[in-house]
């Protein structure tokens, strides 16, 4: 078992920590780091636990931000986040008013769907 893997069983099993993740994707210098590890969490639980869904909701919830800034953080977590509620929500995202984050959510949905 990896460390990111055991620290995502942790989590799993413990969702206080999903905060702390969450805002630091969004911000945080250790961004990937915690989208990797996000994407882990939904990975090893599965897309309809609790955990997942918590998860995928708040993304949704951030992604309905002005800021491109953080859609492109949700995207980075997204793209973490291996089958199809993800894609889906990626698919969403291809239709963003910012050129730059559609195009790019755009050719990620290509890249996974090959």
């Amino acid at each position: 078992m990896t460390s990111s893997q055991s620290s995502a069983t942790t989590t799993v099993r413990n969702s206080r920590p999903l905060p702390v993740l969450l805002d630091m994707a969004m911000s945080g210098p250790k961004d990937i780091e915690a989208a990797e590890t996000l994407g882990s969490i939904v990975d090893a639980a599965g897309p309809n636990a609790d955990t997942s869904e918590q998860i995928l909701t708040e993304l949704r919830r951030r992604a309905d931000s002005g800021d491109t800034t953080t859609r492109f953080r949700v995207l980075q977590v997204l793209l973490e986040i291996p089958g199809d509620l993800s894609d889906d929500f990626i698919a969403e995202l291809s239709g963003d008013d910012s050129p730059e984050l559609a195009a790019t959510a755009r050719a990620a949905l290509e890249r996974r769907r090959r």
